[in-house]
């Protein structure tokens, strides 16, 4: 009878250091990912926050049949973006554009976007999104 107890005692001990371990492990994991999700939101707060653009001017080339649409964009802040990750939308629709110079766009430097295939008289509004979600509006009369 006392050998018995011994050896049913070892089995559960190492059974529960075996399942304390596999349990240390997948909690040690997700925290490792709730860190690193952390770090990122944190990044991306502080990106937010350092960018900054502004519209300098618009302008139409061509007239109310079909145009391009010119809209000329500052960098006022302190973090250098892409400016293949914009999106534009005029009057609520995402516009193919293309842009110069190439690349990215620094601080205190500006881009020209242009957008063509465009038609319809009146007032018009458009929108440019950055890649980190910052956007900026305004509008323009053909």
């Amino acid at each position: 009878m006392g050998f018995s107890t011994i050896a049913a005692f070892s089995i559960i001990l190492v059974a529960f250091i075996a399942s304390v371990s596999i349990v240390y492990s997948a909690v040690d994991a997700g925290f490792e990912k709730v860190k690193e999700v952390m770090e990122e939101r944190k990044e991306s707060f502080v990106e937010k926050q350092n960018t900054e653009i502004t519209v300098n001017n618009t302008s139409i080339s061509g007239n109310a049949t079909e145009y391009m649409l010119i809209i000329s964009i500052k960098n006022d802040g302190s973090i250098t973006l892409d400016v293949n990750d914009f999106t534009v939308l005029v009057d609520g629709t995402p516009r193919n554009f293309v842009f110069s110079p190439d690349g990215l766009l620094y601080p205190e430097n500006s881009v020209m976007i242009y957008v063509s295939g465009l038609s319809g008289s009146g007032s018009h509004r458009f929108k440019v999104v950055t890649g980190n979600g910052i956007e900026i509006y305004g509008s323009y009369v053909v």
